[in-house]
């Protein structure tokens, strides 16, 4: 604007110049007058002009000046909380205040710095400055005790001369790459001790502007490093026990995936090498339907096993969760190739079926033909000819006893027999037993002493008078001649126990933990005189498990002996519980 009235002024100016050369002296006088007076104007409007412009400086000026006293508002009330100068109710900074402000921040400045050299004084690690022509400029005392050396023997030699010659080139080129750099420097070593022993440490290390080189903590990690050695020594140890295992072992992480496999794993799934790494167990091993979780951590569950070349196999398997750190989660997947087991399996029910169709009837047939040729049916025979013919039928009633025997304990373990389970007074039941086998205690001269209590159960009066003949014919079988069988009943609790006493020679300890597994004798001498199969003890648990109840002996040599079992009183268990089994 004040560029351009001047431009007016200077116009009119001319103008006026103009006109006083051509126009007579009244005209030019006007002319004049008027130019004059625009040329005022102009001056004043020029001079308004430089007063706005001026104006406006003044008001920025201010503006900036308001904004610093704020800002200076807002450092002096930081200052006044950090280092309590001036006046808290008046905060108005003043030199004075940042005066003393600056020297406390000095003094804990140089506190801070004299705090910083006492820590690295009495640091157990070693600090050092290493320059950036790879010499240790400095170092810790604490060196002297971790590494031998005095700082006199150290400072200025170059940092080389310590570490082992295979790892000079790698970290002189690291510290090389870290010159001037903010990047943090980070590695593992061994340093030569003043003894010439190695020493694992780990450095980490910073680029410090302020001393031209590199500020460096050394911390000893020789514990860290043998008990890393050891556990990979455990681990390999145990990665061998595993491997001689006859049983497949598998360890899946949270997510199901395998991530250890051993050699029996491999083998039984047809894998080869780390093939079976990453796969899930379920693809792997699958519970058959129907089996429960909490078995297959307790006792194991059948199981099918999933080959690699698309086959599958019968298992048997185990799951327990591995105790391992709290943010992770491990399971231990451990199984048994069943093929083995169940072709032995198949090979059994064969060799049942025919002695049921091939033996059993063969054999009734024979026992009824000696029947006939004792009772002289078909004439009569002679007094050695009796007793080849007693002596074949004892025989043939033995090995017809064994089958009978044999075939019901198959039915027993395959769960085929029935247990039809009623109300019972099994006072009445064990009186049953003993007029079965009385005739067996007569013919020894044996007294059979009884305490029985009228005790009502939930059983199978059938099955348990079968048990009862078995204990009871085993006992007059091993008493004396002459001697004592005593027979009770007692309560105990929610259960009956009965209980068979003899005075037979005991049984050995040795023979304790198998007197109820299958064809167990106490003494196979003299099994063929006596006429044991050793099949009746099985049979016994097998009944008295199905029951419930629990089967055991009491003995001592040459002291006689108690059997005893016990089943559920009535009203124990529902009624039709163990109606099949």
């Amino acid at each position: 604007m004040f560029c351009f009235a001047m431009c007016w002024v200077e116009s009119t100016r001319l103008l006026h110049l103009t006109a006083s050369a051509h126009l007579k002296p009244s005209a030019a006088r006007a002319v004049n007058l008027h130019a004059q007076t625009m040329a005022l104007i102009v001056e004043l409007t020029g001079l308004a002009t430089i007063l706005l412009v001026l104006l406006i400086m003044i008001i920025d000026r201010q503006l900036r000046f308001e904004k610093m006293s704020k800002q200076v508002a807002v450092c002096t009330k930081w200052l006044q909380k950090e280092f309590n100068f001036g006046d808290q109710r008046h905060p108005d900074f003043s030199m004075t205040g940042l005066h003393k402000a600056v020297s406390q921040m000095s003094i804990e400045l140089g506190e801070s710095q004299r705090r910083e050299k006492l820590l690295v004084n009495r640091s157990v690690d070693v600090v050092c400055v290493v320059n950036a022509d790879g010499h240790i400029g400095s170092v810790s005392p604490s060196v002297k005790d971790s590494w031998g050396y005095t700082q006199v023997e150290l400072e200025g030699r170059p940092l080389k001369a310590v570490l082992p010659a295979q790892d000079v080139e790698r970290i002189m080129n690291g510290l090389a790459q870290t010159d001037g750099s903010i990047d943090k420097l980070a590695f593992e070593t061994q340093v030569r001790k003043r003894d010439g022993t190695l020493m694992d440490v780990a450095f980490t290390g910073h680029w410090s502007a302020t001393t031209a080189g590199l500020y460096c903590l050394i911390h000893d990690i020789s514990q860290q490093k043998t008990v890393e050695k050891s556990l990979r020594q455990n681990e390999q140890r145990l990665r061998s026990v595993l491997d001689l295992l006859p049983v497949g072992v598998l360890v899946a992480d949270r997510y199901g995936e395998v991530e250890f496999a051993n050699r029996e794993a491999h083998s039984v799934l047809g894998y080869n090498g780390d093939e079976l790494m990453g796969h899930k167990i379920p693809s792997i091993l699958k519970e058959e339907a129907g089996a429960d979780d909490n078995e297959a951590v307790d006792r194991g569950v059948e199981a099918i096993a999933y080959c690699k070349n698309g086959s599958t196999k019968p298992a048997e398997m185990w799951i327990a969760p591995l105790p391992v750190e709290r943010d992770e989660q491990r399971t231990l997947v451990a199984f048994l190739d069943k093929t083995t087991e169940h072709e032995f399996e198949r090979i059994k029910q064969e060799f049942i079926a025919m002695v049921a169709h091939d033996l059993r009837s063969p054999l009734s047939t024979v026992l009824g033909m000696l029947t006939l040729l004792e009772e002289g049916v078909l004439g009569q025979l002679s007094e050695k000819g009796r007793q080849i013919a007693a002596g074949s039928y004892k025989e043939c009633n033995r090995m017809l006893r064994l089958l009978n025997d044999m075939l019901e304990l198959e039915r027993m373990e395959t769960g085929k027999f029935q247990l039809q389970c009623v109300s019972i007074n099994i006072a009445d039941t064990v009186r049953d037993a003993l007029h079965n086998v009385r005739h067996l205690g007569e013919s020894k001269q044996l007294t059979l002493q009884t305490d029985l209590k009228e005790l009502r159960c939930w059983g199978d009066d059938h099955r348990i008078i079968q048990v009862m003949v078995n204990l009871l014919t085993n006992a007059i079988k091993y008493a004396p001649q002459s001697s004592m069988i005593r027979v009770g009943i007692m309560d105990f609790g929610p259960m009956v126990m009965v209980t068979v006493d003899d005075q037979g020679p005991g049984i050995p300890e040795e023979k304790l933990d198998k007197i109820f597994d299958k064809y167990e004798q106490v003494d196979l001498s003299d099994s063929r005189e006596r006429g044991g199969t050793g099949l009746g003890l099985a049979i016994c648990k097998a009944i008295v498990d199905q029951h419930g109840g629990q089967i055991a002996v009491d003995t001592a040599p040459g002291q006689g002996s108690r059997f005893w079992f016990t089943i559920p009183k009535e009203g124990q268990f529902a009624s039709g519980q163990f109606a099949a089994v």
